[in-house]
């Protein structure tokens, strides 16, 4: 496991990709007590940009048919059972 909330931060970013399948901009201050990090993610949990601990820009370019194209590899979605979920 990675070392620090910074580390705990990108993991938790790259896991909501990941489990959402989609792009994630994650924004995290560059000042104390915070450890700056912000970064962006594909949709397969692929940090594509990370700023350090001093202040970023990120810019990126998201092409969003990637999210379709990684939902038609990994069909996540078509397993759940939404029946069984409790209200």
């Amino acid at each position: 496991m990675p070392a620090g909330f910074h580390g705990i931060h990108r993991l938790r970013m790259q896991s909501r990709a990941l489990d959402n399948q989609l792009f994630v901009l994650s924004y995290n201050q560059a000042a104390p007590p915070f450890c700056g990090g912000s970064l962006i993610a594909d949709p397969t949990g692929t940090v594509l940009q990370e700023a350090g601990e001093q202040e970023a820009l990120l810019v990126q370019h998201l092409d969003l048919t990637r999210v379709d194209r990684w939902r038609q590899q990994e069909k996540i979605f078509s397993y759940r059972r939404p029946g069984l979920y409790r209200v």
